[in-house]
């Protein structure tokens, strides 16, 4: 008997994105991307090659999606040993990290000098209702706690650096052989598992390794699907949303908003609002 395919099962718009997320977080996983990242945000990895930073981090790399709030129901781990994933803190709730590894920073003759703890976290929106870098502090803050007494003691404070990369930043897609290019390449929805290995391989120097080129397959085609579906959607739902959102702009600008006010309200640019009241 044969067993049916995801892609031929009925697509639900969030159970796809809850699979994309894993795969976007397995491919973060790779030892070859966590390379370049921690080249293109550690000073000192900045002389090494991505080959060699590779043998720098520690062989076993956490990889989990677990709920953030306590008492959620659990969802499905993805784990290679390494660093537990979950923070307990008494009184203070549960947090969970995405990506968490250990890292050894070369000194001189390339002797270990320096241990890192490294959090590395997904963010598929660039504009939340909270603020990234505040995120990035708290998560960082509360693996630094968690360290106390353990890797530091009480007169070392100095030793917390958040790096906040922002990817599908409008204005901004990053530039080729750029860390901010590779990524976008890399997490890009609309390029092919072909055109993504063709340009890691010729730009940033990657070896496609089976599994993550497999991922990325699966990635790929899940944003198809995703997109797919949301076309139909988009159909039956559209029309009548943005004869609803037109209203909505023009009544507003009657009432003497200002565009840049009606656009806050709306959730759409003050350009789309112009162009609605111009039209």
């Amino acid at each position: 008997m044969k067993r049916k395919t995801w892609i031929s099962r009925e697509l639900d718009t969030a159970g796809i994105k809850a699979q994309y997320d894993e795969h976007v977080k397995r491919i973060l996983g790779s030892r070859q991307v966590l390379a370049r990242i921690l080249k293109g945000t550690i000073e000192g990895y900045r002389s090494y090659s991505p080959e060699e930073i590779t043998l720098w981090i520690e062989p076993d790399i956490e990889i989990a999606s677990v709920p953030l709030c306590p008492g959620e129901e659990k969802m499905d781990d993805r784990l290679i040993n390494g660093e537990n994933t979950e923070s307990k803190v008494p009184g203070e709730g549960t947090i969970t990290y995405d990506i968490r590894f250990r890292a050894f920073l070369p000194g001189k003759n390339k002797k270990a000098e320096i241990k890192l703890l490294i959090n590395v976290e997904a963010q598929k929106k660039f504009y939340v209702k909270y603020r990234i870098v505040t995120r990035g502090i708290f998560y960082g803050a509360r693996m630094l706690s968690e360290q106390l007494d353990r890797e530091f003691s009480n007169s070392e404070y100095d030793k917390l650096s958040v790096i906040i990369i922002c990817l599908n930043e409008k204005l901004k897609k990053g530039t080729e052989g750029t860390l901010h290019g590779f990524l976008n390449t890399l997490l890009s929805p609309e390029m092919d598992r072909k055109e993504k290995e063709e340009s890691l391989e010729r730009v940033y120097g990657m070896k496609m390794e089976y599994e993550l080129g497999e991922e990325l397959s699966e990635m790929c085609n899940l944003s198809e699907a995703i997109e797919e579906n949301a076309i139909k959607k988009g159909k039956k739902q559209g029309l009548r949303e943005g004869i609803l959102l037109t209203k909505k702009v023009i009544k507003l600008s009657a009432e003497g908003m200002s565009e840049a006010k009606v656009a806050q309200t709306c959730g759409i640019t003050p350009e789309e609002v112009h162009e609605i009241l111009e039209d």
